[in-house]
């Protein structure tokens, strides 16, 4: 939410309690908003109304906040889940997918999803691709519960491209499964080690590699074609 915006909302506070505005009033409650990560006028705004229709309390950047989160999280649990999906061949690529996804739960709960529930009436920002996706199976599931039916697919689609090389991370050859480096037992919640599906070409190179055991080398960056379907 812009400065501008914020000055706009006190106004309207100020139909309703009178209060006398400044620029160091702006200044805070766009401070606050910044850090609490409130950045919808449509939602502050209806959050106003909101609590002047059934409170006398003198508002705070507190009470916008609370009411603006909650907005947000209602408009999200009515959405239907299907129109969140990531669409296309993302679902092979864990890193695209993981972003795409927050970026479509957040335009999402901003209200961005269009009538056919398919496609973002808008797209947000794309930020910074995500690290690595360790766990990203795991997350995909939890983000919005009920849509990864198709978890086990991609998760055995993931595991078999990684079996077509030795993996770098763990002692694991051509063929054998990951196995934890720990207790040398085979990866259950993950397909395979991060790097050895980078190496396969399953999924994109992270941003930050994870640090690979002493004596392991880097693997080589193969293209995702390498991997049929």
């Amino acid at each position: 939410m812009t400065r501008e915006e914020v000055g706009k909302l006190l106004a309207l506070c100020t139909g309703f309690d009178r209060r006398t505005v400044g620029a160091a009033d702006v200044l805070a409650w766009h401070e606050a908003f910044t850090l609490k990560g409130v950045t919808s006028f449509a939602d502050a705004r209806q959050a106003v109304i909101e609590h002047y229709s059934e409170s006398d309390d003198f508002i705070m950047p507190v009470h916008v906040i609370r009411r603006a989160k909650a907005i947000r999280a209602k408009r999200l649990a009515n959405q239907d889940s299907a129109a969140v999906l990531p669409q296309g061949d993302v679902a092979d690529r864990p890193t695209a997918w993981l972003e795409e996804l927050r970026n479509r739960i957040d335009a999402a709960a901003d209200g961005l999803v269009n009538e056919n529930r398919l496609a973002l009436t808008q797209r947000r920002p794309t930020g910074a691709v995500l690290a690595a996706p360790a766990g990203y199976l795991s997350e995909r599931a939890k983000l919005i519960p009920g849509v990864a039916s198709d978890k086990a697919q991609v998760f055995q689609r993931l595991r078999q491209a990684s079996l077509a090389v030795d993996c770098d991370y763990c002692p694991s050859n051509r063929g054998q499964v990951c196995r934890n480096t720990v207790d040398g037992r085979e990866l259950t919640r993950e397909p395979a080690h991060e790097t050895r599906l980078v190496k396969c070409g399953a999924i994109e190179p992270p941003a930050a590699p994870r640090q690979l055991p002493p004596g392991a080398s880097t693997p080589p960056v193969i293209s995702p074609s390498a991997v049929g379907e």
